[in-house]
């Protein structure tokens, strides 16, 4: 065989494979010592899915958090339990009255979930409202009690009903864990138990049925608000998590921290954690309030955040916090005319997704 013709087979074989990519960009790049002449795409990495609520590709979910408290559903169980469907529905409808558009996905039920009882009519409303619901998950118990099968009988009781109504859900056990110790009814006792408890109670909700309902997520508060206990007393194990993610509150009267300082480490250190899971922010939050001032110094810090978290690909929630703060006799902060405008036109850039399930179909 004559090497030469070889080599030259060889070489017209290469250049004929390679000319469907292209060659000019890179003759004009080596020629300019430029190989590369435009930033390349991040690309979002593929992310977990729960069969109950799809994970967005490209797009992100808008939510909000609103409890159904006593002033929508009275003082006694019975009124919560008979009518809190119609409190929800309300409170949904007084957000799309306002915004023009229903949220994706609405937080609530800390109100609810202090004994055994499952919020069944809530959950449903919002679903028949084509909204995602969420569920914050309070038994007021300690982790330590919980590891050692005190409240199996509970946990058994509420999973049932759970896989009875067959409802999807986002499911957040002990939101904002790690967060100061007085702030939080379980007071963050013993922290080395959280793991074994969530194990515990992830299992009991397996063993029922409910886990192809809810979707998990691990809800920890951030170090800029207050993480005051060691990371790793909270890494749950991947395959008992869906989503990840922390609470961002802005807190400083005389002045806005950026958004990414607040997030800090927070949201490279749990995507890497947790490499294939969803990230969200649990809760989105500015103290600025109580005059028209301080509303548009609020909307200008919640624009320029909406902003900043487009560049985070892995980030697939973000949720308004609406509550009253302690001692301030003010709530409905995003029902305030600038925080309307503003959400409205984040809802409208098409990068967040309004509607839940419907927002997926479009």
């Amino acid at each position: 065989m004559n090497p030469d013709l070889s080599r030259r087979h060889f070489l017209k074989l290469c250049l004929t494979t390679l000319s469907g990519f292209g060659l000019s960009p890179l003759i004009k790049g080596c020629s300019r010592n430029q190989a590369v002449t435009e930033p390349r795409p991040v690309l979002t990495p593929k992310l977990e899915s729960h069969p109950a609520i799809p994970t967005p590709e490209a797009q992100c979910y808008l939510g909000w958090h609103h409890d159904i408290g006593y002033n929508i559903s009275g003082t006694s169980d019975y009124w919560r339990k008979e009518k809190s469907s119609q409190a929800e529905a309300q409170i949904l409808n007084i957000y799309k009255n306002k915004i023009g558009a229903l949220p994706a996905v609405h937080s609530s039920a800390d109100d609810f979930l202090r004994g055994s009882y499952y919020p069944a009519g809530v959950l449903e409303a919002a679903i028949k409202m084509d909204v995602y619901p969420m569920m914050r998950y309070f038994p007021h118990t300690d982790w330590e009690r919980i590891s050692k099968g005190e409240y199996d009988r509970h946990l058994q009781r509420f999973s049932r009903q759970v896989s009875q109504a067959a409802i999807p859900a986002f499911f957040i056990p002990f939101p904002g864990a790690g967060l100061y110790a007085a702030d939080q009814p379980w007071k963050d006792w013993n922290p080395e138990y959280f793991i074994p408890a969530w194990n515990r109670m992830y299992t009991i909700f397996e063993q029922q049925g409910a886990n192809r309902y809810l979707v998990w997520g691990l809800h920890l508060a951030s170090r800029s608000s207050g993480f005051v206990n060691k990371r790793q007393y909270f890494q749950v194990p991947p395959e008992q998590v869906n989503w990840v993610g922390v609470s961002i509150w802005n807190q400083s009267f005389s002045r806005s921290e950026p958004f990414l300082t607040l997030l800090g480490d927070d949201y490279s250190e749990l995507t890497t954690l947790y490499k294939t899971k969803p990230f969200a922010i649990w809760e989105l939050a500015d103290r600025h309030r109580g005059s028209d001032w301080f509303y548009r110094y609020c909307s200008k810090w919640f624009e320029r955040t909406y902003a900043e978290i487009q560049s985070l690909p892995m980030c697939k929630l973000v949720v308004f916090f609406d509550f009253r703060w302690l001692n301030q006799g003010l709530e409905n902060q995003l029902f305030k005319k600038r925080n309307i405008q503003m959400i409205q036109s984040v809802g409208k850039g098409g990068y967040f997704l309004t509607g839940g399930k419907s927002a997926l179909t479009k």
